[in-house]
């Protein structure tokens, strides 16, 4: 496939370049050339990119379940722990003493 018509591939979505792709013949045959070979490089960028999505998908999420934890802790929640964290210091010190 000569470097225009791939040039041209990138640009189009990738929900249009495999209709695009089997439009043709030479399309056709570098799908097939594909499907036989099982381009290792080709396969480990498309695995990759999953890991890269699941990884940001992964880490959405735990960002929202820490800011959901830490509105949580704001409340009175938050006011029971810092009482008890300063409640233990100073009976740290009376024991020390």
């Amino acid at each position: 496939m000569p470097p225009e018509e791939r040039k041209k591939l990138k640009k189009v979505s990738p929900n249009l370049e495999f209709p695009i792709l089997l439009n043709n013949q030479k399309g056709l045959q570098a799908v097939a050339e594909f499907i036989m070979t099982g381009r290792k490089h080709d396969t480990a960028k498309i695995e990759v990119r999953q890991i890269n999505q699941s990884s940001s998908r992964q880490l959405e999420a735990t960002q929202a379940t820490s800011q959901q934890a830490d509105s949580s802790e704001s409340g009175s929640d938050g006011v029971a722990k810092a009482e008890m964290m300063s409640g233990s210091k100073e009976t740290n010190k009376c024991k020390s003493t």
